[in-house]
This record gives structure tokens, C-alpha cells and sequence, in this order.
């Protein structure tokens, strides 16, 4: 969950920064209405890009991360289902065998 909280607000702080960034800089630098609109326009495609080459990467890297997880409670089941089978094998032949005895002191 701390992952996820770190994840949203290295988000929030790519995009708030680039985009402070890119205003910023668009109001200090004297231009024309269309050099203005490109850079603009620039500015935006640049941020979009960089917004979602990190969406990627922290997607590939959570996805790893759940596989990893996935894997991990698949052998952790698999060997408790293992174990579980040989205590019910264990009790069943010990079960069996105070049935055999008891038949036997019943005849």
C-alpha cells in the first residue's frame, strides 16, 4: 500500500512539475500568439511522453511485482496441500490400524 501511495504522488509530482515548468516558462519567454501555441503544444506532447513512459514502467514493474507474488502463494498452497495429503495419509493408516486391533479384540 506505501508502494501505491508512493507511486501516485511521484505521479502527481512528474506532472505537477512539468507542467509548473512548462507554464513558467511560456510566460517569461516574449513570443507570438502561434510560437506561443506550438511551444505550447510542444510542452504538452513532451509531458505526455514523459507521463507515459513512467505510467509503463511503474505498470511492467507492478506486474512483475504480482507475478512474483503469485508465484510465491502457488508454491506456498501447493506445499500445504502436500502437507495436508500426508496427515490425512498418516491418520487414515493409523486409523486403519486401531480398527484392525480393534477388530480383533472384538473376536
Amino acid at each position: 500500500m506505501a508502494q501505491q501511495d508512493f507511486a501516485k504522488g511521484l505521479f502527481a509530482g512528474v506532472f505537477l512539475g512539468g507542467l509548473a515548468g512548462a507554464i513558467t516558462a511560456l510566460l517569461l519567454a516574449p513570443k507570438s500568439g502561434d510560437e506561443l501555441r506550438e511551444d505550447i503544444r510542444e510542452g504538452v506532447e513532451e509531458l505526455w511522453e514523459r507521463i507515459s513512459d513512467r505510467s509503463e514502467r511503474l505498470y511492467r514493474d507492478q506486474k512483475k511485482r504480482i507475478e512474483s507474488l503469485l508465484e510465491e502463494s502457488r508454491e506456498k498452497v501447493d506445499t500445504l496441500i502436500e502437507d495436508t495429503r500426508s496427515r490425512i495419509d498418516r491418520t487414515l493408516k493409523e486409523l486403519e490400524s486401531t480398527v484392525a486391533d480393534l477388530r480383533k479384540q472384538l473376536r
